[in-house]
């Protein structure tokens, strides 16, 4: 269409034109003038026709004296935009390098682009990651600070710088970058997370309240997520303000009357109390507050807020809190506070060891039982195999089979700890930041992950016919088959020579060769099969249970394995060619 109306445009000024000068071939009159004695007399239509074509020719000898006028700073120009787009591509194929992780590619392509870009500020971008990825931090701290010139691109370097020094573990510098940027960028996520946790760390916890608070209020962060955390900076700034020692007493505040308390706890137990109203299944706020109270002499309150605490979050360390309380009662007074808290939510599995731990004190071995045979087989743990054994030993006395069971609890799964959600790590004790990674809030109570390498010594069980506890407790011998692994190769060097094989010859070496690597492997597979099942085996299985009589199938099935593992070993020891270890001899014919 466009295409059509342009053709029609055309004719149409081309008529106009023939128009013009038909009129003016048709106008009549005699245009006559003298100059250097010459006279000339023209028609008028062709007076008019030379002064048209006279002033073309003026036109376009104005045009081309401008072109050779201007022919100089085109050329420039052109020779500029070259010069720009082959520095925009040395700009992208350095970014590409960078993330690719390209040093040298990296490092070639910024200093292209420094030099055809004229230092312009993503080049110096470029120019700083490269050198920030070739571990050239003082380079890098120089691109950077020249990005501050501009402030287009000062929030830019002030993040880079603030990277910078993370990576050198200069908390202070990367707090005072945040801060800055923060100033340029007042609602910028990252940066008052950056800064809200640089605050904690430092301790910092008054300046880290006030950025968790700009956060709310810029709708950055959820009201719940806002709540958890000001819980947790709250019990830390708490534990901080009791492991104070007290100052002397002209510069601190003595207890009154009223209260048992330094200054410094009862500051401690305000916070702790705040963090309880936030979150009132926070265990260490929970464990901290009744720990003052109970010192203040509040005893009821304390145990108000620990049973408060389990009933949401049931935690060895809000039992050993709550014990405290009854600190120089006797033990039938510890015990009776203990079932009362177990009351409050008596399904949990931290209730039933504990309601399982005053059982066996107090002789009653038949609840007890029921008690362990209630519990999960996934989570039976050395401290669960502990209480087995103290139990096999009150009940029967026997000092044997309670043994068998702490050997077993060497290798049962890991007890639940403060471990790091984030990196895995796990910590002695809990803090608002973890001590490895430094996520905030990142400590949670769950038992640390099994390696995954152990599971690559297992490839011949097939995940869909092992159950779940099945692998977890296999993983745990891993080690133990690596070991065995080296052995049995180290032993197949000095096998019995085959005596049906020729070893004279070439053939006769190559079929006895790999006869033997073909058994060996085979034998290898089975026992490493045998092996992980019979770690499984050891560590949960034999603690299955019949819903209906719980408690005697727990001990049953143990004294029932237990017969079969010393017969098994007495015939291996008497006549099947194993050596001390229970391991089998490579092939020999």
């Amino acid at each position: 269409m466009a295409t059509v109306l342009r053709v029609f445009f055309i004719f149409v000024g081309l008529a106009f034109i023939g128009a013009i000068f038909a009129w003016i071939a048709g106008q009549d009159g005699v245009l006559s003038f003298t100059m250097a004695g010459w006279r000339i007399d023209t028609s008028t239509a062709v007076a008019l026709t030379g002064l048209v074509l006279v002033l073309v020719g003026v036109l376009l000898l104005d045009r081309l004296v401008r072109q050779i006028f201007s022919g100089p700073k085109r050329a420039l120009d052109a020779m500029g935009r070259n010069k720009r787009v082959r520095g925009e591509t040395a700009l992208t194929q350095g970014l590409v390098a960078v993330a690719a992780g390209d040093i040298s590619q990296a490092r070639r392509e910024a200093k292209r682009a420094l030099r055809l870009l004229n230092r312009s500020p993503l080049s110096l971008l470029l120019a700083a990651q490269a050198e920030a990825l070739d571990g050239e931090a003082d380079l890098a701290v120089k691109h950077y600070t020249a990005m501050l010139d501009d402030p287009q691109t000062e929030f830019l370097a002030r993040r880079g710088l603030f990277e910078l020094a993370l990576r050198r573990n200069d908390f202070d510098m990367a707090l005072a970058q945040a801060r800055r940027a923060l100033a340029l960028q007042y609602n910028a996520p990252w940066v008052l997370n950056a800064v809200f946790v640089l605050e904690s760390r430092q301790g910092n916890w008054q300046d880290a309240a006030e950025t968790l608070e700009h956060a709310l209020r810029a709708r950055l962060i959820a009201p719940a997520q806002a709540r958890r955390r000001r819980a947790v900076l709250l019990t830390a700034w708490a534990w901080e303000c009791a492991a104070i020692k007290p100052l002397p007493d002209k510069q601190s505040v003595p207890p009154t009357a009223a209260t048992k308390l330094a200054f410094h706890e009862r500051e401690a137990l305000t916070k702790a109390l705040e963090a309880l109203a936030l979150t009132p299944d926070l265990v260490p706020a929970a464990t901290l507050a009744s720990d003052l109270l109970k010192k203040d002499g509040y005893v009821s309150r304390a145990e108000a807020i620990i049973e408060k605490a389990w009933v949401r979050n049931p935690h060895p360390d809000l039992a050993a809190s709550y014990e405290r309380l009854a600190a120089g009662e006797p033990a039938r007074v510890k015990a009776e506070m203990l079932d009362r808290l177990v009351a409050r939510n008596p399904t949990h599995p931290e209730s039933r060891l504990i309601a399982a731990t005053n059982a066996v004190a107090r002789g009653e071995y038949e609840a007890a039982r029921i008690l362990l045979g209630a519990l999960d087989a996934n989570i039976l743990t050395a401290r669960v195999l502990a209480l087995l054994a103290e139990l096999v030993r009150a009940e029967e006395g026997d000092e044997a089979k309670a043994r068998r069971f702490m050997a077993r609890a060497i290798h049962a799964p890991r007890e639940a700890e403060w471990t790091c959600k984030r990196c895995g790590e796990v910590a002695l004790e809990w803090t608002a930041l973890c001590p490895a990674c430094g996520e905030f809030d990142g400590l949670v109570w769950r038992a640390p992950n099994a390696p995954a390498r152990a599971f690559s010594l297992l490839g011949e069980l097939p995940e869909k016919n092992m159950p779940v506890h099945v692998q977890s407790s296999a993983c745990v011998y891993a080690h133990d088959e690596l070991d065995l692994t080296r052995a049995d190769k180290a032993s197949s060097a000095t096998a019995p020579e085959d005596e049906a094989d020729d070893l004279s010859t070439p053939e006769g070496a190559v079929r006895k060769s790999s006869k033997d690597t073909w058994l060996d492997d085979k034998w290898r597979k089975n026992k490493r099969r045998e092996t992980a099942l019979h770690s499984a085996l050891q560590s949960s299985d034999f603690f299955y249970h019949q819903p209906d009589d719980p408690g005697p199938a727990l001990i049953d099935e143990a004294e029932d394995y237990d017969e079969d593992m010393e017969q098994d070993d007495e015939e291996n020891a008497e006549g099947l060619g194993h050596d001390t270890l229970g391991r089998k001899p490579p092939y020999q014919p």
